[in-house]
């Protein structure tokens, strides 16, 4: 990102096609993960958690398939967003683009659920069943409850931080970094991580880490 946004600024690149294409192949290898980063985080999370990460790449590209809406899309209005009804429970076919939390918490529902499987599938059959029932029962679960609380949860986070940001000033920043190295002896300090790539997904900002470099130095 670094490189593409120093060569951006220089007329000759855009000029000069083999500047060009340098600048054009590095902003490609900076932004490509994002598209992708919920699978990769469900990735991670799975096998954090114990599980087989094969299967949380699998749910996490669930999550993005492109028969979705995009959540992006969606957010803006300018998609038709398809609604299913399960047992009368509307379900909306929406993707979870920019969805960290929700793919941290179903991660952890795919762990769970692997082992689980792992344990009471016999092994006749297990090869087959105990990644069917995983991913099946996970992609279930994403669409009805992880998904839809962990959006309330993502977006509550976003909030709540843009408007500590917006309103209290130094005072919200003080606080913020002041408390941060005590989060980190607890080990509630994971929970940044997410809420800083929450804030990129829905904002395009983070005012996080400096905050956090702030609280390093001090």
């Amino acid at each position: 990102m670094g490189i593409t946004g120093v060569l951006s600024n220089y007329p000759i690149v855009k000029e000069n096609e083999t500047l060009y294409a340098i600048n054009r192949l590095a902003s490609l290898a900076s932004t490509g993960i994002f598209a992708i980063l919920p699978m990769v985080v469900c990735y991670s999370a799975v096998k954090r958690y114990g599980g087989n990460s094969v299967l949380g790449m699998v749910v996490g590209a669930i999550m993005l398939d492109s028969s979705l809406a995009n959540a992006y899309s969606a957010a803006s209005g300018t998609v038709h967003v398809k609604v299913i009804h399960l047992f009368g429970l509307p379900i909306e076919m929406v993707g979870f683009q920019g969805g960290i939390l929700v793919a941290l918490m179903i991660g952890f529902v795919v762990a769970k659920l692997d082992i689980y499987f792992n344990k009471v599938v016999p092994n006749s059959v297990k090869l087959l069943l105990a990644p069917l029932f995983t991913v099946f029962l996970s992609t279930l679960l994403s669409f009805t409850v992880v998904g839809p609380v962990g959006r309330i949860l993502s977006h509550g986070l976003t909030s709540r931080l843009v408007w500590s940001a917006e309103n209290l000033g130094f005072v919200g920043y003080a606080l913020f970094a002041g408390v941060q190295q005590l989060l980190v002896i607890t080990g509630l300090h994971h929970i940044i991580g997410a809420a800083e790539a929450q804030l990129l997904a829905d904002t395009k900002h983070n005012f996080i880490n400096p905050l956090m470099s702030v609280a390093l130095i001090g």
